[in-house]
């Protein structure tokens, strides 16, 4: 008798040692979701812990598929392991090379490791704010500061006064570039 109570346990242990559930709900911290067994709606569990990466954080949704580790089959001792991508879930232009993160409001980060370029796009009246203790530096072949320019370069230092032939007396204070031109002796080419 006492062998098959075990063995019956051990089963029960098993079956529910991994389970494939729905977020039903979201604690206020978005640490903790709580998740029915898929197709069983009337087994809801408390919110439990969702474990995470250690430099990344992606709050999960209600409606997402998650993987469930329940150990022991203890549901007290239950947490998520990660969320189960759908198909339909994959953001457009995905693949092997390409590391993409698009959120709810369409905004959307990619870079493509084979190609080595990187793209942020921003909804529609978006903010992008860099804070940096110290200086920017950007260094770039071409630098376009609008999608239409409405201005024909950025007026530095360095930049010859048509009229005068010094060092123009306007330049940036804000907008500050290293450019060089071929002096006189060097040419164009």
């Amino acid at each position: 008798m006492t062998s098959s109570f075990q063995m019956a346990e051990l089963l029960r242990k098993m079956a529910n040692l991994f389970n494939y559930c729905e977020v039903i709900a979201v604690s206020g911290d978005d640490l903790r979701v709580s998740v029915e067994i898929d197709g069983e709606s009337e087994a809801a569990s408390d919110f439990i812990p969702v474990i995470t990466s250690s430099n990344d954080f992606e709050p999960l949704k209600i409606g997402d598929k998650v993987m469930v580790v329940v150990p022991d089959g203890e549901w007290s001792a239950a947490f998520v392991m990660g969320v189960i991508k759908r198909r339909s879930d994959v953001p457009g232009g995905a693949s092997s090379t390409k590391y993409i993160k698009e959120f709810s409001d369409g905004a959307r980060f990619d870079y493509d490791t084979q190609s080595k370029k990187m793209n942020l796009k921003l909804p529609e009246g978006s903010k992008l704010d860099l804070n940096v203790s110290g200086d920017v530096s950007v260094n770039a072949k071409n630098i376009s500061l609008a999608e239409t320019p409405t201005a024909l370069g950025v007026v530095t230092g360095e930049c010859v006064c048509a009229f005068t032939g010094a060092p123009h007396p306007q330049a940036s204070t804000i907008v500050k570039a290293g450019l060089s031109f071929p002096t006189a002796e060097e040419g164009e080419g």
